[in-house]
Order: C-alpha cells, then sequence, then structure tokens
C-alpha cells in the first residue's frame, strides 16, 4: 500500500490520527500484562504484573439502545471496547514490531475507572505501510478471578 501513498498523504493520515487521539483518546487505562508466577506460602497462586498506563477511546458497546441508560443516566459496564495509539503503546513498551504487542487475552487484565477489565481481544487495527495506527482491546467483567 505504501507505493500508493504520498508523503505527503502519509503525513497528512498521521496528523488526523493524532488530532483524533488528542481529542478523544481522554480514558486514563493502565493495563496489567502478567510477567510472572511464585508460590505464596506454599500455596501457589501468586502473580507479578508489570503495568503500563495508556490514554484511549472508550467505548461501552452494551450500552448501545439499553434502556438503563435512558431511565437511569448509567453505562452499561458489563464490557468496554479501548482503542489505543499504536505508537503510543510503541512508545510505552507494550508494543512489539509493527502489529503485536505484549498482552495475553488468557491472563491479563484492564483497569478503567476503577472497574477491572479481563482482556478477551487484544487486536491492531488501521494498517498503512506495514504499520497499524491503532490498537483495539476488548474487556469484560468477571470472566477470571485474580
Amino acid at each position: 500500500m505504501s507505493d500508493l501513498l504520498s508523503i505527503e498523504q502519509r503525513a497528512a493520515i498521521d496528523a488526523a490520527i493524532q488530532d483524533v487521539a488528542d481529542t478523544f483518546f481522554k480514558s486514563v487505562v493502565v493495563i496489567h500484562t502478567l510477567t510472572g508466577t511464585f508460590d505464596l506460602f506454599s500455596e501457589g497462586g501468586g502473580k507479578t504484573y508489570t503495568q503500563y498506563v495508556l490514554a484511549g477511546l472508550a467505548e461501552y458497546p452494551g450500552s448501545a439502545g439499553d434502556e438503563t441508560i435512558k431511565r437511569f443516566g448509567q453505562l452499561n459496564e458489563r464490557e468496554v471496547v479501548v482503542t489505543f495509539k499504536y505508537s503510543a503503546m510503541k512508545t510505552a513498551g507494550i508494543a512489539e514490531g509493527v502489529s503485536g504487542s505484549k498482552i495475553n487475552e488468557a491472563t491479563d487484565y484492564m483497569m478503567l475507572d476503577n472497574i477491572r477489565y479481563d482482556v478477551v481481544v487484544a487486536i491492531p487495527d488501521g494498517p498503512i505501510d506495514a504499520e497499524n495506527l491503532l490498537y483495539i482491546v476488548k474487556g469484560e467483567r468477571g470472566l477470571r478471578k485474580s
């Protein structure tokens, strides 16, 4: 695809993505990636995590058309989808290569507004010039016990 875009067009796309991120990516999310386990009092189950603090766009897909919101003004916080700038993930040290990340869907979780969401999907999005512009992480509440 790189041969289809000029340097100026790619710069315009990058500037537009940055403008969107500066305007809408305001939710502070702490992603916890499992880095190790240890034996806690010979009982097992101890885990250590690395924390990555990122700003993203949080959306609550379960709230669309939900009568609870219309009546009481509350979000359905059962699940959340957060979009991050891939370059911000690289800067934070959580991104790997041009499309990967250190996020493990089987063990990792994220905290948003003091609510724990277990990661169920973590995928890159928006590839241009073999590099992704965005990264999408979906989380659900109460899937796994710590």
